[in-house]
């Protein structure tokens, strides 16, 4: 595996970021800087960044079957290892669950299903858009959509970089639920504050967004902070 994935799959961490700290020299393989992220790490290679925690890579052949845990994320909680300024999901699971990866996000103020595996391999099976793993979210807004609002969110062009790269966040499909302002919204391809950002440029507030299906895992009746696992 590429240490570029590695450190991806492992600590979240962005592109920009792994080079920054490459340029740091603050990324060390068995006890040595290294100089690129292009770097294939081998069996048994040990993986420490500076001011983080040290892992032991263990080459694997192929994906074995792992146990899904899911976690219903109340709010108020980041998914994240480690933050200075917030509480995390890990301080709410056994310990024996510390050292899983979470698939995706969800920001501190939204709640609902979070994902997590052992195998870091599986976090970029549902992660990585071109597997196309829906996701599928219940939103509340401050009032009832026009039809043209709806229309808009499913292709909505939210800015138009210095670059000319569009910044396209696009819903798989808006449903209305009975008639409230409560909608259920599909996303193959989730990025950072997607609904919220979406939702915002329509002058629209989120009163509440809960995640409740990643792929065939649903959250179904699961108390706020409850956990449990099945099988992939």
């Amino acid at each position: 595996m590429l240490l570029l994935s590695f450190l991806q799959t492992q600590y979240h961490y962005s592109r920009r970021k792994i080079v920054d700290l490459i340029k740091e020299k603050k990324i060390l393989i068995n006890n040595s800087p290294i100089e690129s992220f292009k770097y294939e790490l081998m069996s048994s290679d040990t993986v420490k960044i500076l001011g983080d925690i040290e892992t032991k890579f263990e080459q694997k052949n192929e994906i074995k079957k792992d146990e899904i845990l899911l976690f219903n994320k109340p709010v108020g909680y980041v998914v994240s290892k480690s933050d200075k300024h917030n509480q995390t999901i890990y301080q709410l699971l056994p310990v024996e669950f510390q050292h899983r990866y979470y698939i995706g996000r969800l920001d501190k103020e939204s709640r609902g299903l979070v994902l997590l595996t052992p195998n870091p391999a599986v976090v970029h099976q549902f992660e990585h858009p071109s597997y196309e793993v829906s996701k599928e979210y219940l939103v509340k807004v401050s009032r009832i959509l026009k039809a043209l609002e709806i229309k808009q969110t499913k292709n909505w062009i939210l800015s138009v970089s210095e670059l000319g790269k569009k910044d396209l966040l696009k819903f798989q499909n808006i449903s209305q639920i009975k008639n409230a302002n409560i909608y259920k919204i599909i996303l193959n391809e989730g990025k950072k504050r997607h609904i919220r950002r979406v939702f915002s440029a329509l002058w629209i507030e989120v009163i509440d967004l809960q995640r409740i299906k990643e792929g065939k895992f649903e959250l179904w009746n699961m108390k706020e902070w409850e956990y449990k696992l099945m099988d992939m």
